[in-house]
């Protein structure tokens, strides 16, 4: 059994090719993966690695450097090969990643799943995405969700930066907008791991819009958002570049892990481009549509999205629920669950609310005029109800006091929104 690995500096892409074939040709070799600087002339590239390696599986993508025997490089080109002593590939290329549905590529990988013979957890899967599909995380889910208890690995491609044009290579070519992902089968011992080096701030940053579409945020904390990104790393917003984005990257907390969610650029707009997705078993839910016509002041007995907004000076908070349906409501308390005199949802400013759904995903986006919030700093409570399909209600937020479920306790208002310096 055996698996080789080679590390070529050379600029030239033949030459390249070469060194990399030198290092890890084998007899009877199952798979070769590669990740090259996009700097090569790729269609050279290409034509080299398809006559070096001929009749032989091989799946790659354009890096922004590449790691390898020789470290941690730019402008390079790495490989690995894998004997067919060591492994048994099953490879598929999909396509049409800004377009494809998330039940076409489960469908794709479902028959990719059904060649291997997974035996005691046997198997894992590398999957290489085309880093400017803007799609990477559903068609991520998508993969996983196919593959079942094989374990899922991989990444998007890169060019160095430039964010002009990543590709991966598949069925001999360099490629956009597709990806590539390969599910291997071995006796040898393997250990799926994750490892950065980043860690969260105990201070939370919680977006407040975002064109999660185009994968932009616009505020964090209620602030622009790359006001509110540039104090929270203690520099001024005009000093911001790529050297901040990389060391100091905005981090998801899931299941108590730390995901680095990468910024890619700052807009002209002030605003952050990153990437964010929620998923569920939305078919195990019960959910409002544009048709369901619930009442308003019932918006909260079905599944509904919420804020409760106070001061801490005084005893008064509101209450605003955001349903999937499209439907909003405001309820003033002069106390707990004391009701006051509220504003007409008919005569208000309407929160502009957005709401996106496929078979996976539900999001809901909401800017909350400045008219509805209190002066001050206010408190925040955020939840949500969750209404199951046999009519059951879940209770969700960032903090329940102790007891049964009570959104309208003071001390669930788990996060203050600080006034931001210009």
């Amino acid at each position: 059994m055996s698996i080789k690995t080679g590390h070529s500096l050379a600029s030239d892409p033949r030459q390249a090719v070469l060194e990399m074939h030198q290092a890890i040709a084998q007899p009877e070799t199952a798979l070769v993966i590669f990740f090259c600087s996009s700097d090569y002339d790729l269609d050279v590239l290409a034509a080299e690695i398809n006559t070096r390696f001929a009749g032989i599986p091989v799946i790659g993508t354009t890096t922004a450097g590449e790691i390898g025997p020789a470290g941690y490089r730019a402008g390079s080109l790495v490989g690995v090969s894998f004997s067919v002593a060591s492994c048994t590939p099953v490879i598929g290329h999909i396509t049409g990643l800004s377009r494809v549905g998330e039940a076409a590529v489960q469908a794709d990988v479902w028959a990719m799943r059904r060649q291997v013979q997974d035996e005691a957890g046997s198997s894992f899967a590398l999957l290489l995405l085309d880093g400017l599909c803007g799609r990477e995380e559903p068609i991520a889910h998508a993969c996983q969700a196919a593959l079942g208890n094989i374990p899922l690995v991989g990444g998007s491609a890169g060019d160095n930066q430039h964010f002009v044009a990543t590709a991966v290579f598949a069925d001999g070519a360099f490629r956009q907008d597709s990806a590539v992902l390969v599910i291997l089968t071995t006796q040898l011992p393997f250990k799926v791991f994750r490892s950065h080096h980043f860690a969260g701030t105990a201070e939370p940053l919680v977006v407040t819009e975002a064109d999660a579409a185009h994968r932009i945020v616009r505020e964090i904390n209620g602030w622009p958002a790359a006001q509110a990104y540039a104090q929270a790393i203690g520099v001024p917003v005009e000093s911001l570049s790529a050297a901040h984005f990389a060391a100091a990257p905005l981090v998801v907390r899931i299941n108590g892990n730390d995901y680095v969610r990468s910024i890619r650029q700052l807009n002209p707009d002030g605003s952050l481009t990153l990437d964010y997705t929620l998923s569920g078993d939305l078919a195990a839910l019960r959910i409002p549509g544009a048709t369901t016509g619930l009442p308003r002041e019932r918006l909260w007995a079905h599944t509904c999205f919420e804020l409760f907004v106070a001061t801490p000076a005084t005893a008064a908070y509101r209450e605003f629920n955001f349903s999937p349906d499209g439907q909003w409501m405001r309820f003033d308390f002069a106390d707990y669950r004391q009701r006051a005199a509220s504003a007409d949802p008919a005569t208000a400013s309407v929160p502009p609310l957005v709401v996106r759904r496929d078979e996976a995903v539900l999001q809901l986006t909401v800017r909350l005029p400045v008219e509805h919030l209190p002066a001050g700093e206010p408190l925040l409570g955020l939840t949500a109800v969750v209404e199951h399909a046999d009519g059951s209600l879940r209770y969700w937020a960032l903090r329940h006091p102790p007891g049964r479920p009570d959104f309208h306790r003071r001390e669930g208002f788990a996060f203050a929104l600080k006034a931001s310096n210009p």
